[in-house]
């Protein structure tokens, strides 16, 4: 790589006030007068005395003329420093595609890949079209300068850069010309003559014009002048057409190697190295090369190594120039940070020009889109180099499955999946949900635009005891891209567990009525009920007692305890004491329903505020025009709090068009989220209140959040039985069948009577940790806190992960582990230990102790849509002033690009005459020739 030239030049100079011979004018008058002097002095002093003075004034005369003249010693330092041509290319995901062939784009970049000195008419037609491209866009430059009446530098300085690209178009021309056979039996005389006999004596005509200062361009010639545009334009059309149609004499060789099977990577990696043993080599002894690769992050590289570089894991080739927009996705697109690094780069270094080798579809948000960074870039031509398919890309993609990883034995399955399509618009889609060959449920899908999202709901009938796998498919389209991403395959444990419920209230209540005779027609569940007013009125254990339970023993014998809106009276300090250790110690559910009187705001100062997931709120307890219900984010994406299923409604509209037909009118002062909160409903006002500022600060319907070893779920008002209103118990019926199921679903594990296992979800997103956990009990149901245990992940009875678990202090007999976040795939997580296996054996356990679970990679636009966007590519070369080029034009760049070094010279001036010396000389002599004055009485 060249480095900087620098000269350095001395020369003596006189920099003084007067010019040389204004001082020899100086010095002939000031002698004249010692002359007229002296010679009056000569009778009075003497022939002896008049020579010393004449001596004396000669030297001081001598000294003050030099100091007159200002002699410097004068240093210029000259500083070249080479133009700098920067290659960037596209690393990422999006890059590995493998496109459908196109003999168009895989010929070129065949031939960039073995581009050598002898140049086939492809590459001939397409440097020509590049060349005729440039002078048209600077033509154009040129014409819009003269029009506005810019300076005659400016325009000159415009005009100087015509006759270069023209010479070049004309080299290019000469080749085609001179070819056996040239495609069609084109005729390219016109566009010779165009150049040869109209555009250039065209422009040295008006170079000559501007050049002459006294002379001034008319209208009329400018207008002459352009005229050659419409001509230049037609001739250009003519060029690429032929281009386009081109048949490649090796065409047939292409055909039969590999080249339509490999990613754009390899492509633009053969085409790199390529260039790199032939012309960037060549031009590398004059002009500096930098070499850039980017996905989410730009990279500077310190050599040559293409394809070392573009092989490279997606870890390794994350960038060391971090920009202030860290995307999450590693291998996503931010042709915005590349764009502002060669911002940076040429304020630093001579950039005269960037290739950039892209598909150009930025896939990472942001508010600075490329085509703007681009415009801040001032003279910087980019040239972008498209890869990929520009067509339509027809797919259809299933994913982001959820379904729970265990359920029981009488509990039906609810399957949720997405589907995105692209270019499907006007297609029927059959979705089915399959145990083996059987058709358990399907729907299809009408869609009605060319990108499409879509959420279905499938339900598998209760299973026996055990594992079950399932496939949610949907058949195939004509012409598809991909087929791979149409199907997921899914398992399901089905475990003999009960639901045995506690449900408590002061009164009968609305929400405590629909609760009673809900629970009373699920064959699923068992629950005692209690309620005080207006008679004591209980079933099950408290109707031994008529009173709450005071034990943690009476408290545990219910999985989930649904608490109203009791008074203190009857809920004794005892007793919140017990429910507080049943919920924290022994990993119990409490469910709490605000009500008017006592529910919370009576117990915040006792046990059952420590546990409570909300605290006080600024916001009316009492609101006239009512509150609606919101979803947020982590609702909507729960799924107990789907109740739509296959009705075609939105869930979100479901809940609008409910809580508006029947507000909500109370709120407990009690519904504030806790930082440590799930909310999943907030409340507005449909009053329209400014108070709610913030989603944050929304009060919430329905929250809950993790206490010890169990949870506490709150609902702010008794009023989910207004889902009832005009639609019966469906979405009433569903949203407690499906919040009791999500309360103790992370009771629900895998495996066996003494040994059960489970992980905190069956389906991940990628770079989501997992958290496995076992709980060990021996034939009497006490915990085992003796075991040694090692989970470990298997993919395809290979071992990819292992950790210890290590015993839960505050639960004894289970055991917790993590795993590092696991590649996309499907997995097996088994556990092992000798304890674990003697219990086993003890119950003659011989099935697999294991869960499955799924790592889905990021769906991302990297993958979702890997079309080239050229429209965004050609809007970046017309900002900058470059041109979109295919890579067999990309060594015609440096022909086109003012690649002299840039020179700056500084100068150094030491002057001489500033000297003590002469200063000293001067007073010297006029000292002197006072006293000899004196002396002889001329004083």
């Amino acid at each position: 790589m060249p480095a900087d030239q620098v000269q350095v030049i001395q020369e003596a100079a006189f920099e003084g006030p007067f010019s040389p011979t204004q001082i020899l004018v100086i010095g002939m008058v000031i002698i004249a007068l010692f002359s007229v002097t002296l010679y009056t002095e000569y009778r009075r002093s003497g022939k002896k005395v008049v020579w010393l003075f004449w001596g004396f004034r000669f030297l001081a005369l001598a000294a003050l003329l030099w100091m007159l003249l200002g002699p410097t010693l004068r240093t210029t330092i000259r500083q070249e420093t080479p133009k700098t041509i920067a290659v960037v290319t596209d690393i990422s995901q999006s890059m590995e595609t493998i496109d459908p062939h196109n003999p168009t784009q895989d010929d070129r970049w065949e031939l960039a890949a073995q581009m050598g000195t002898d140049m086939d008419m492809v590459t001939l037609l397409d440097r020509l079209q590049l060349d005729l491209q440039t002078l048209e866009a600077e033509f154009s430059r040129t014409i819009q300068s003269m029009q506005q009446a810019d300076s005659a530098e400016q325009v000159l300085e415009r005009l100087s850069r015509l006759p270069a690209i023209i010479n070049r178009a004309q080299t290019q021309l000469q080749q085609i010309q001179t070819a056996e056979n040239l495609s069609n039996g084109a005729d390219l005389t016109d566009l010779d003559r165009l150049l040869e006999n109209q555009m250039l004596p065209h422009v040295e005509e008006m170079q000559e014009q501007y050049q002459n200062s006294e002379a001034v361009v008319d209208y009329a010639q400018i207008s002459l002048f352009a005229d050659l545009q419409p001509e230049l334009e037609k001739e250009l059309r003519v060029v690429r057409q032929l281009a386009q149609d081109i048949i490649p004499p090796t065409q047939e060789a292409f055909s039969s190697n590999t080249s339509g099977k490999r990613s754009r990577l390899d492509k633009i990696g053969a085409a790199l190295e390529s260039a790199e043993g032939n012309w960037l080599q060549d031009i590398s002894k004059t002009v500096q090369i930098k070499r850039y690769v980017f996905d989410s992050n730009p990279l500077a590289l310190a050599e040559a190594d293409w394809k070392n570089h573009l092989n490279q894991e997606p870890e390794t080739t994350s960038s060391l120039l971090q920009t202030e927009q860290d995307a999450p996705t590693p291998k996503a697109t931010n042709i915005s940070a590349m764009l502002d690094l060669l911002n940076r780069e040429a304020g630093q270094q001579s950039l005269a020009a960037v290739i950039m080798l892209t598909d150009g579809k930025q896939t990472i948000a942001s508010d600075r889109q490329p085509e703007r960074v681009a415009n801040g870039l001032g003279q910087l031509p980019i040239y972008p180099v498209p890869i990929g398919n520009v067509r339509k890309i027809r797919d259809v993609i299933l994913h982001n499955p959820e379904v729970p990883a265990a359920v029981m034995k009488e509990d039906e399955i609810n399957f949720d999946v997405m589907i995105d399509t692209i270019d499907c618009e006007a297609e029927l889609l059959l979705v089915r949900l399959k145990k083996g060959d059987e058709v358990i449920d399907s729907q299809t899908v009408d869609i009605l635009s060319e990108r499409s999202h879509h959420r279905l709901s499938f339900v598998a009938p209760k299973q026996d005891i055990g594992r079950h796998e399932f496939t949610l498919s949907v058949d195939p389209l004509e012409n598809e891209a991909r087929e791979d991403n149409n199907q997921i395959s899914l398992s399901v444990d089905v475990v003999d567990d009960e639901l045995h419920i506690l449900l408590a209230d002061q009164n009968w209540r609305w929400e405590y009525r629909y609760l009673v005779n809900l629970f009373g027609r699920d064959e699923k569940v068992t629950f005692d009920q209690l309620v005080f007013d207006p008679k004591v009125t209980a079933t099950g254990f408290p109707s031994l007692t008529n009173n709450l339970p005071q034990t943690v023993e009476e408290w545990a014998r219910y999985r989930v305890v649904i608490l109203g809106d009791l008074e203190p009276t009857k809920f004794s300090l005892q007793s919140q004491e017990a429910l507080y250790e049943y919920v924290t110690r022994r990993g119990g559910n409490l469910i709490l329903i605000a009500g008017t009187e006592s529910m919370p705001q009576r117990y915040v100062n006792g046990p059952i505020g420590e546990i409570l997931p909300v605290e006080t709120s600024p916001f009316p307890v009492k609101n006239n025009q009512g509150y609606a219900l919101r979803l947020t984010p982590a609702g909507q994406n729960m799924n107990a709090l789907q109740l739509t299923g296959n009705s075609g409604k939105s869930n979100e509209q479901l809940w609008d068009e409910t809580s508006r037909a029947m507000p909500i009118f109370y709120l407990s002062p009690f519904s504030l989220p806790k930082p440590t909160s799930h909310n999943l409903i907030s409340t507005v006002s449909l009053a329209g209140s400014s108070m709610l500022t913030k989603a944050s600060e929304a009060p919430s319907f329905l929250c809950w959040h993790l206490v010890g070893k169990g949870s506490v779920t709150y609902i702010s008002s008794p009023s989910t039985y207004h889902l009832r209103a005009r639609k019966g118990d469906l979405y009433h019926h569903r949203f407690w069948g499906q919040l009791l199921r999500n309360v103790v679903a992370r009771d629900i594990s895998s495996g066996s009577q003494f040994v059960k296992i489970r992980t905190d979800k069956e389906n991940y997103q990628s770079g989501e940790t997992v958290e496995v956990e076992v709980t060990l009990s021996d034939a009497q149901n006490r915990p085992v806190t003796d075991g040694e245990l090692t989970a470990i992940v298997q993919q395809e009875n290979q071992t990819t992960s292992q950790v210890i678990l290590r015993a839960d202090p505050q639960q004894p007999g289970r055991y917790r582990g993590e795993f590092a976040p696991l590649p996309p795939g499907n997995y097996e997580v088994h556990v092992e230990g000798n304890r674990a296996q003697e219990l086993l054996d003890a119950e003659g356990f011989t099935g697999t102790l294991s869960v499955p679970i799924r790592v889905e990679a990021p769906l991302s636009g990297e993958l979702v849509d890997t079309r080239c966007d050229l429209t965004t590519l050609e809007q970046i070369a017309e900002l900058t002033g470059g041109v979109v080029i295919p890579p067999t034009s990309m060594s015609e760049i440096p022909h086109l690009t003012n690649l002299d070094p840039l020179v700056t010279e500084e100068v150094q001036r030491q002057a001489t005459w500033p000297s003590w010396y002469i200063l000293g000389l001067i007073c010297g002599c006029l000292i002197v020739e006072w006293g000899i004055r004196k002396r002889v009485g001329l004083a």
